[in-house]
């Protein structure tokens, strides 16, 4: 297990990598971003040094992604409410070309997380989208998140998961996992990573 990285600097990584067709844009959005970031840890950091409730810092992470107006300050809200989250679990998904249609194999992976998510309902999903780097980079950030999207709809619909304990992001073309000049690459490439992340486990004391 490794803990889940705070949304800080790992944000900035993260929309560069998301991002959208023009540097200025970027730029632009990249300081809205850290903003909203911020207020929302301090939200949160607020909320642990009362020592809340999981169900309540659920309930703060929730109003504030509601209040987000892309998937993006959506997936900073969570990140910051869950920070010291543990990945308990990791799993690749892999699509056809130009498709976000899942295939038999995912959703039988889809199978293993959902029982688990619907009994645990401290559980939260971190879902990533992923192409390869043929078409536009407009199109592909879209085929990437309807990607990551045809997850949380599986989930939502098949394992009454609801859709705020889930939250997504598109990295489109960015951070391909192996080199496209193969059909073989490019296949690595469509692909959505999901993360089961849970409360760090409490140390049992050491009896002495």
């Amino acid at each position: 297990m490794y803990k889940l990285k705070t949304a800080g600097g790992f944000l900035l990584l993260a929309f560069l990598a998301f991002g959208c067709a023009t540097t200025s844009y970027v730029n632009e959005r990249v300081k809205t971003l850290e903003e909203a970031d911020r207020a929302s840890a301090e939200k949160i950091s607020a909320l642990e040094a009362q020592g809340v409730s999981h169900d309540q810092r659920l309930q703060e992470a929730m109003k504030v992604a509601m209040e987000a107006k892309d998937e993006a300050t959506r997936a900073a809200a969570m990140r910051a409410a869950f920070s010291d989250y543990m990945v308990i679990m990791e799993k690749e998904l892999r699509f056809r070309f130009d498709s976000f249609q899942l295939s038999d194999i995912s959703k039988n992976v889809l199978e293993e997380i959902g029982p688990r998510m619907k009994e645990d309902k401290s559980l939260i999903l971190e879902i990533e989208g992923y192409t390869d780097p043929m078409g536009t980079e407009k199109y592909n950030l879209t085929l990437g998140q309807n990607r990551a999207h045809s997850v949380e709809l599986f989930l939502a619909g098949n394992y009454q998961i609801p859709i705020f304990r889930m939250y997504s992001l598109s990295y489109g073309e960015a951070n391909l996992k192996m080199p496209a000049e193969t059909g073989e690459g490019n296949a690595a490439n469509r692909r959505v990573m999901v993360r089961v992340l849970g409360p760090p486990a409490t140390e049992t004391p050491t009896a002495q």
